[in-house]
């Protein structure tokens, strides 16, 4: 019996109850892009979940039902799905802004469920891995990595 994957975007309410949850968070595509990489990571996640239990996906990008939610509203969600995820994933495209990602790896340096990637030829990739190195920190070079 194949598991069930269940992506809950910023604002909806989640399912009552899960087995395990991921937050996918990190930059959004920059203006050199032309796609977001999250439903390509949702898509990884499907093809590698292996249990007949249930997986929630906490994304960060908002719902089209939640554009008009008030900003303490999403606030709340965040801190929420943070607070609860199993585990919290960080992707940097290659054109991410360096600023929001060192921003990010100073807030987000819990080494027992944070895993942080970025393209290994991205401007940032340098300050990623050596921030990540001196902090015990998780870190892929590809979507593909990040979820195995």
């Amino acid at each position: 019996m194949a598991g069930e994957i269940i992506p809950v975007y910023a604002g909806q309410q989640p399912p009552e109850s899960w087995d395990a949850c991921i937050f996918i968070g990190g930059s959004a595509p920059g203006p050199s892009s032309t796609a977001s990489w999250q439903p390509e990571i949702i898509e990884l996640l499907r093809q590698r979940w292996a249990s007949d239990r249930r997986l929630v996906l906490f994304v960060q990008d908002l719902s089209s039902g939640a554009r008009g939610s008030l900003a303490s509203e999403l606030i709340s969600w965040y801190d929420r799905a943070f607070d609860i995820a199993d585990v919290v994933m960080f992707w940097w495209p290659d054109d991410a802004d360096p600023r929001l990602v060192s921003t990010s790896l100073a807030a987000w340096n819990d080494n027992q469920r944070t895993v942080h990637g970025t393209p290994s030829h991205a401007p940032q990739s340098r300050y990623l891995h050596e921030y990540a190195d001196g902090h015990a920190i998780s870190t892929a070079s590809t979507l593909d990595e990040m979820v195995s």
